[in-house]
């Protein structure tokens, strides 16, 4: 547990903090948002026992959205009707170059934009291969074009 520090001061500081960074992982609002207070219902049960909560939370998001990535690869190849939400970039104040630059993520491959906000997260392509269940390889060659892809993007809307 946090020294000195109640559930409820670390939920305020926290919660919009962990909904951004799942956000920036390529949820939605309302599924970021969602995602988040599983999370910090998680954190609120171990509470007590929990020696970094900010770390537990952000963990216990990232594992929650990753499952959902993975349903949803599922779900999409079974219902090709289903269209994911819009993104809600606009509802949070970003500086303007980041909103831009997170519209130009919006629109590489599905697998390419998955994997480069993974390695964004912090993950190392032997975590996200075994969290997607695809090949290490798939996954840097899917890293390797999605880079490439966002530079030219970059570059095109000068950026760089």
């Amino acid at each position: 547990m946090a020294e000195g520090k109640d559930f409820d001061d670390f939920f305020r500081e926290e919660y919009p903090r962990l909904v951004y960074s799942v956000m920036r992982l390529g949820a939605s609002i309302t599924e970021a948002d969602d995602i988040a207070a599983e999370a910090m219902t998680t954190v609120y049960v171990r509470w007590h026992d929990v020696l970094n909560p900010a770390a537990y939370a952000w963990t216990s998001a990232r594992h929650c959205y990753l499952a959902r990535v993975r349903h949803r690869r599922h779900e999409v190849a079974c219902d090709e009707a289903g269209l994911p939400e819009p993104w809600a970039y606009d509802e949070l104040d970003l500086p303007e170059r980041e909103r831009a630059v997170l519209s130009l993520v919006e629109r590489l491959p599905e697998a390419q934009r998955t994997v480069l906000r993974l390695v964004y997260a912090g993950m190392r392509t032997r975590e996200i291969a075994s969290e997607l269940g695809m090949p290490e390889a798939t996954v840097r060659s899917n890293l390797r074009h999605a880079r490439a892809r966002l530079r030219q993007l970059l570059a095109d809307e000068d950026l760089l």
